[in-house]
């Protein structure tokens, strides 16, 4: 069994938390210090960087990646990787 000892029993010092209103005019990203190095400013290129290498295994190519167009633009046959036609009744 564990002693009431063994428990914190300091309050929390409601003054010193942030309030509802605080949170959103700051935003949570400003409340929890420096920018994870998870975000996705790195992770969506990085992600990008690697479906590009598993495209460009099949085709046997170096990709030329137009980014803003989202095709591959000197290897036709890698832009079927990139946008595949679906069956009929799939969309996104």
């Amino acid at each position: 069994m564990l002693a009431r000892s063994d428990f914190i029993t300091d309050p929390i010092d409601m003054r010193r938390q942030p309030t509802r209103r605080k949170l959103l005019q700051v935003g949570w990203s400003g409340l929890r210090g420096p920018t994870a190095l998870s975000n996705f400013s790195y992770a969506g290129p990085l992600t990008e960087a690697v479906q590009l290498g598993t495209i460009a295994i099949p085709t046997g190519k170096k990709l030329v990646w137009d980014a803003p167009n989202m095709n591959v633009t000197n290897a036709a046959g890698a832009n079927e990787y990139v946008r595949p036609q679906y069956r009929e009744g799939w969309a996104l």
